[in-house]
């Protein structure tokens, strides 16, 4: 009877070991994907345009509609939202005819900066005058996540700064 639950006991433990060593290979494989960086020429500003506040300031006083550059909009982004004591440390956010738009930048996490990438599409709400961001295949490095977990990320982001 002792030697079947020795042999209980150590199957037991073997499973347990097995399953702890298991997880350890996946968190080291997550991790190891969410530290490569191959898109760091795609965040990069490389040309400067202050001009996207005169462009919405001139399209409101005068009543109409304006028109902003890719550049012009990504160096307001970077100069407001970006910088080496927050969060996001470099975004850069390509445009398409189809409304859609590439987002490509850095986060700041844990004394590590991360890349990240994701599709996305902008819609405008006219009654609100919200701009409405639609996020899909977000990487962090080559990990793609989950929409799931974009979301609530996006959510408490939201909160926070809502």
């Amino acid at each position: 009877m002792k030697k079947k639950k020795s042999a209980a006991k150590r199957i037991i433990i073997s499973v347990i070991a097995l399953a702890l060593i298991s997880v350890l290979i996946f968190i080291s494989i997550c991790l190891t994907l969410a530290m490569r960086d191959n898109i760091r020429d795609k965040y990069t500003l490389t040309v400067k345009d202050d001009g996207f506040l005169y462009s919405v300031l001139g399209g409101a006083v005068l009543g109409r509609e304006f028109d902003a550059s890719e550049t012009e909009i990504n160096t307001y982004i970077n100069d407001k939202f970006c910088g080496e004591q927050k969060l996001v440390r470099n975004l850069m956010v390509y445009f398409h005819k189809d409304d859609s738009v590439q987002i490509y930048g850095r986060l700041h996490f844990l004394e590590h900066d991360l890349a990240f990438s994701a599709d996305g599409s902008i819609t405008f709400d006219g009654a609100g005058g919200v701009a409405v961001l639609s996020l899909s295949n977000v990487m962090l490095g080559e990990l793609r996540l989950h929409d799931l977990v974009i979301n609530s990320i996006l959510s408490g982001f939201a909160d926070k700064t809502g």
